[in-house]
């Protein structure tokens, strides 16, 4: 059996390489034909790669991946072939620095992008949005200044929201999936690390059919039953997949679910939140496992174009006044803010379950940073810009 799995992975690799001289993107229906294979499991074997193997799309990154540990490999073994000549005069290092040198050449230098193809792709842009007129070149966040400034969520664009505890960060998430999933049609993924999907479902049902959470918690709503079922209606129809990770979800297996689910179609991932991805235990620091968690969810967003909408906590010590919240705030680990395409801050009063807030565009590497007032109703958890309020009265 493990020498039959051996000779299938080889032929596997020689069907891509067959695959990529041709000039073509190795896929696994195309893999598969090349290898030949029979038997009565061929269909759950084939299932099961479709799964598993990532987009055909990435296939140059994971080339490189394997290039770089193989090169690694090489000078793991020649530092040990060193280590052992160290110890024993009668042992000949030439062949270790052989080795060091082979890595070294293995090394591909990355040629860059001269100005001229940047150039042209700049005014191919440039072209495209303007004859995009007054449409968003992303997704529009249903809060209408804050897609003047950003021009809506960008494909691949890792996204950051902090607040401080109890002020509304899975209120924001929740207000922003009705907009996308419910009202946009856009295939989403919440990955919810505190509040188990029911829990996340009764705060969108709040939300889309404007009943309060206290009453859904309830089961008193027989007056709101109607406003209930037609809610329910759009929101069973809308593509939101949840995933539950509480304590069993860290940074890979979130960037994991995101592949999964972009193979799936889906554009955008919501992660409830950051600081409780499951940090490997194998990290010096708490700190330096955060980071690495959001690392990988970033390099997710690079690889497959999913946009990421990851929750985060401040520091408890940016309470202690009245003053915004800045991004130095970011609880535990100053890579999260590193990694971010976009931080938003959210700040508003605690103890007012109805009242104004705003959220802070602090950091946009391709927008507009600045404030966006808002109003917050907390009994159907929902986030609306608070100029938009003041026209309705």
């Amino acid at each position: 059996s493990d020498l039959l799995t051996h000779q299938l992975t080889i032929d596997a690799i020689a069907a891509c390489r067959a695959v990529v001289d041709a000039g073509r993107l190795p896929d696994v229906p195309t893999v598969w034909a090349r290898m030949h294979l029979d038997g009565t499991n061929a269909g759950e074997f084939l299932g099961e790669a479709w799964e598993l193997a990532p987009s055909p799309a990435a296939w140059p990154y994971h080339w490189d991946v394997v290039q770089e540990c193989h090169s690694r490999r090489l000078l793991a073994s020649a530092g040990e072939a060193l280590a052992a000549a160290s110890r024993d005069a009668n042992l000949d290092p030439e062949e270790a620095i052989q080795a060091i040198a082979k890595a070294k050449e293995r090394k591909k230098a990355n040629p860059g992008v001269n100005a001229k193809t940047v150039t042209g792709e700049l005014i191919d842009d440039i072209q495209r949005r303007f004859e995009m007129g007054d449409r968003l070149t992303g997704i529009s966040w249903g809060i209408p200044m804050l897609d003047r400034m950003t021009d809506g969520l960008q494909s691949g664009e890792y996204v950051v929201i902090g607040a401080r505890p109890s002020i509304g960060k899975t209120a924001m998430a929740v207000t922003l999936l009705h907009s996308m999933a419910v009202q946009q049609d856009v295939p989403c993924v919440f990955i919810t690390l505190e509040t188990k999907p029911i829990g996340i479902h009764r705060r969108l049902l709040a939300n889309v059919s404007g009943v309060s959470l206290g009453l859904l918690r309830s089961g008193k709503v027989l007056e709101e039953f109607r406003r209930i079922t037609v809610a329910n209606g759009r929101i069973a129809k809308a593509p939101i997949v949840y995933h539950y990770g509480l304590g069993t979800m860290d940074g890979r297996d979130a960037a994991n679910v995101i592949r999964s689910e972009a193979r799936r179609g889906c554009k955008v991932a919501f992660i409830d939140y950051l600081q409780h991805l499951k940090v490997d235990g194998s990290a010096e620091k708490r700190t330096y496992g955060i980071g690495a968690n959001s690392a990988e969810i970033k390099r997710a967003c690079d690889e497959t174009g999913v946009a990421v909408i990851a929750l985060a906590q401040l520091n408890r010590g940016a309470e202690d006044d009245e003053r915004l919240p800045k991004l130095s705030d970011i609880a535990e680990c100053g890579q999260i803010e590193r990694d971010a395409d976009t931080v938003m801050l959210l700040h508003r009063k605690r103890e007012e379950t109805v009242g104004e807030g705003c959220v802070i565009v602090a950091k946009a590497r391709d927008g507009e940073c600045g404030l966006v007032p808002l109003c917050y109703h907390g009994p159907t958890v929902r986030f609306t810009e608070r100029s938009k309020v003041e026209n309705a009265k």
